[in-house]
C-alpha cells in the first residue's frame, strides 16, 4: 500500500512497479544511475535516487524524438505546459474532492493520466489510475482522498526531474520566460 495508509488500496499492483522489474532494467540500464557527478547532457541525471522511476527516461526520450531531435522548443513547451498545468489539475482535484464530484475528478484524473503517461511521469500516471478506479467502483470517499495525495507525490518527484530538463533547454535555446518583456 502507500506508506502512511491506514486502508487497504484497491488495486496495490497499480500503485508502482518494483524498482527490479525486467521492464525498467530495460528501459534504464542500472549501470547509468549511480553516477556520482551530475552531468547537464545526461537527461537523467537529475533522478533522485529516493524517486527511482519518477519519470521514464526512455519515455521521455521517445516523445523527445517524436517531437524532431532538433525541434527542442517544441519539446520546452510540452515540458512547461505539462509543469504548469498539472498543479493546476491537482488543485482541481481538491475542489472536485470537496465538492463530491465524482465526474470531475474522473475527468481530472483521466486527463492527468494521459499527459503523464506521455511525458513517462508513469507513477503519476499509475496513481491517477487507482483515482480512477476508485471513482468507477464507487469507493468511499476516504478512499477517493489516498491516491490523490499519492498524485501529488508522485507529480512532487515528476517536477525534480523534468524542469532542470525544461531549464536548461531555456538556457541553451535562449527561450525568453513567458512573463518577460516583449
Amino acid at each position: 500500500g502507500l506508506p502512511g495508509s491506514i486502508e487497504t488500496p484497491l488495486e496495490p499492483a497499480t500503485i508502482a512497479p518494483p524498482a527490479s522489474t525486467p521492464a525498467d532494467n530495460k528501459l534504464e540500464p542500472r549501470p547509468e544511475a549511480p553516477e556520482p557527478q551530475n552531468s547537464p547532457d545526461s537527461i537523467g541525471a537529475s533522478n533522485p535516487p529516493n524517486v527511482p522511476t519518477a519519470v521514464d527516461m526512455a519515455a521521455l526520450e521517445k516523445l523527445q524524438s517524436l517531437l524532431g531531435a532538433d525541434d527542442s522548443i517544441a519539446f520546452y513547451e510540452v515540458l512547461q505546459t505539462y509543469l504548469t498545468n498539472s498543479p493546476q489539475s491537482i488543485a482541481a482535484m481538491h475542489a472536485a474532492l470537496t465538492m463530491r464530484d465524482r465526474d470531475e475528478l474522473a475527468f481530472l484524473a483521466h486527463t492527468l493520466r494521459s499527459s503523464s503517461q506521455t511525458l513517462g511521469a508513469l507513477p503519476l500516471a499509475e496513481a491517477c489510475l487507482k483515482l480512477e478506479v476508485a471513482l468507477r467502483t464507487r469507493a468511499p470517499w476516504s478512499e477517493v482522498a489516498q491516491p490523490i495525495a499519492a498524485i501529488e507525490q508522485s507529480y512532487l518527484g515528476a517536477r525534480q526531474i523534468l524542469e532542470p530538463i525544461a531549464t536548461e533547454i531555456e538556457t541553451s535555446e535562449r527561450i525568453a520566460p513567458s512573463r518577460s518583456e516583449s
